[in-house]
């Protein structure tokens, strides 16, 4: 298996369970704006941005109502230390746009997630390691969203 197909089989587990809300694989968010002096926004539009004009594209968003609750990165494997600084910087950008935000990094393809992830993580709200999207580590990711969505509610 490789990174595609996991996330793509975890979006696949998590829509069966989450039936009211929409699951977007590698769609693109916006996290930074600049109003320019004329008093328009250099990102083209927060309901459809267009990557690489302050927009990143995270593996898997969690939406309801067009409004991004849930992001997802996904590393299949293994994950380096700029990996986790890299996304954790974007993670604090995107936070910055949506207060609400909860962002959340998923290693596929592993039992336990090293502690670099521990040491140079600024941003991410959780992380969870899965071995493989089984019945059992599919009950932990939804137990995990079920409570992040949970804070967003409260």
């Amino acid at each position: 298996m490789n990174k595609t197909k996991f996330v793509k089989k975890l979006v696949r587990e998590l829509e069966k369970n989450f039936p009211e809300y929409e699951f977007k694989r590698e769609k693109n968010s916006i996290y930074n704006t600049i109003v320019n002096p004329e008093n328009k926004s250099y990102s083209n539009s927060p309901k459809n941005p267009a990557r690489e004009q302050m927009d990143f594209q995270p593996d898997i968003m969690v939406l309801k109502n067009e409004l991004p609750l849930v992001l997802i990165e996904t590393k299949y494997k293994d994950f380096s230390t700029q990996d986790i600084l890299t996304y954790s910087e974007k993670v604090i950008k995107h936070k910055e746009i949506f207060s609400h935000l909860r962002y959340g990094f998923i290693l596929g393809g592993n039992k336990k997630i090293d502690q670099r992830y521990f040491t140079h993580n600024r941003g991410f709200d959780f992380a969870l390691a899965i071995p493989r999207v089984d019945d059992k580590e599919m009950k932990n990711l939804i137990g995990l969203l079920k409570k992040e969505i949970g804070i967003l509610n409260n």
